[in-house]
């Protein structure tokens, strides 16, 4: 292994005493920990600079390693988290929103660096069902009653081996063949959740805990996060990781253009690439492991952005219902002007169908949301100028958008996700944290966590 000799040891110490003196506690919570350099020679390697990774990185320097790399596929950091740089604004093209914005630790970060927080408002919404147009507000409101009490006579319904939509239609046979309640279900559960109903534990739909507060935006982006979080991080970009190797009492962590050795290998990759086998581990993980990384669900949810001229939608709602007779069909429509200065619309699909219309061209996902939106609003509606379309589970260093309870899976299986493999090989990403999963906080306390594992049980 490379030496660690007194001159570096000196660089890192003098960059390490300035880094820590501008952290905040937001890693550690209220926990206090030594800022003592120990152990500053074991060598330490991240896979994967998406925010599980980063905050990781950070946390374990907060506790006094110093030798540590990230290995990134990708040209740039922050994974999942892709804020586009446009005519002077940031276009989030992954992950958008804060989910519960009281003593979130994301929060924390947003206030410290400034950053402006939007509230978004799910009854700022107006609804248009296909072949109809708009509908009027009183007959929306008797559709969303009629839809939670479907569903709350659904709600104690678990069954093993049984998925949320054969649940909700046990207690409703025509409920996904209503394009209202199929709409409704698309936009909520399958969106929150990330999995098509189709796949959707019955028995741990709702597992997951939240923080307190409303949802918000960044409309600075994002990355403005990642950038922060980043900062002075030893990161190497384009190191697409194929093998990770025991050798003696350390490993060899193998990319595309380079070896790379280590003491300690922390996996902050997204579920959806442990799922596709393209990364082997020598000797094997354990078999509990890798059956949990099959039984826990990886969704699809996608992103078509479209600009305009001029708006022709109602700029004063936030969001638009799509009700259509094709499950997952653009049912969420976000109006980007509320928060952005452009004539923004952006179309969210999710489970199947937005696994299908993943594998399509971009130019004819635009043709696709723009097709609906002259059928809301008329043929004389303009042409789009600008388009954004991202494809999150054919990208392969994703495979998907975030985890979920599919059908079959436990508790213990995330549990289990999160496990060290003994000795020195750890695990992070939101798919090993159930309490918060599918969420950026969630990745982030992950990363956190594994921080503090390392402090704890290896050194």
């Amino acid at each position: 292994m490379k030496e660690f000799n007194r001159k570096n040891f000196l660089k890192f110490s003098m960059y390490s005493l300035s880094f820590l003196m501008s952290c905040s506690t937001e890693s550690s919570g209220n926990k206090k920990y030594e800022r003592l350099f120990i152990n500053s020679s074991k060598k330490i390697i991240i896979l994967g600079a998406g925010i599980s990774g980063i905050a990781c990185a950070r946390a374990l320097i907060e506790r006094g390693y110093l030798n540590i790399t990230i290995l990134e596929a990708r040209n740039r950091v922050g994974g999942r988290i892709n804020s586009l740089s446009y005519k002077g604004s940031a276009l989030d093209l992954g992950a958008a929103w804060i989910h519960g914005y009281k003593n979130n630790p994301i929060t924390s970060i947003a206030k410290k660096l400034n950053l402006g927080l939007f509230p978004t408002d799910d009854n700022s919404v107006m609804a248009l069902q296909e072949g109809i147009g708009a509908l009027p507000e009183d007959l929306v409101d008797g559709y969303e009653s009629a839809y939670e009490n479907i569903l709350e006579l659904a709600q104690n319904i678990r069954v093993p081996n049984k998925s949320r939509k054969e649940v909700i239609q046990s207690v409703n046979e025509g409920f996904f063949d209503n394009p209202v309640f199929l709409s409704m279900y698309s936009a909520s559960e399958e969106f929150d959740v990330g999995g098509d109903g189709s796949e959707i534990s019955s028995v741990y739909f709702d597992s997951s805990g939240s923080f307190s507060g409303g949802d918000v935006v960044l409309p600075q982006g994002y990355s403005s996060i990642i950038e922060y979080l980043k900062n002075e991080l030893d990161i190497k970009l384009n190191q697409v990781v194929s093998s990770v190797n025991r050798v003696g009492n350390g490993f060899n962590v193998i990319t595309n253009n380079s070896t790379y050795l280590a003491d300690v290998v922390i996996c902050a990759l997204p579920l959806g690439v442990l799922k596709s086998g393209k990364i082997s581990f020598t000797p094997d993980i354990s078999q509990k492991k890798r059956n949990a990384i099959q039984k826990i669900g990886f969704g699809a949810v996608n992103k078509i952005i479209l600009e305009y001229p001029t708006s022709f939608w109602d700029e004063s709602k936030q969001y638009i219902n799509y009700f259509s007779s094709t499950k997952g069909n653009f049912s969420y429509l976000i109006n980007l002007k509320t928060y952005l200065p452009f004539n923004m619309i952006c179309g969210i699909t999710t489970g199947n169908f937005s696994a299908e219309m993943d594998l399509n061209s971009d130019i004819d996902n635009k043709n696709a949301l723009h097709k609906i939106l002259k059928s809301m609003y008329g043929n004389s509606i303009p042409d789009p100028i600008n388009y954004f379309v991202t494809h999150w589970n054919s990208d392969p260093y994703s495979l998907g958008a975030y985890s979920f309870h599919k059908v079959g899976s436990e508790p213990s299986d995330y549990e289990e996700l999160s496990r060290v493999e003994p000795p020195n090989l750890y695990f992070c990403g939101e798919h090993t944290n159930e309490a918060y999963r599918g969420t950026v906080h969630g990745a982030y306390l992950s990363g956190v966590r594994v921080a503090d594992e390392v402090k704890n049980s290896v050194f």
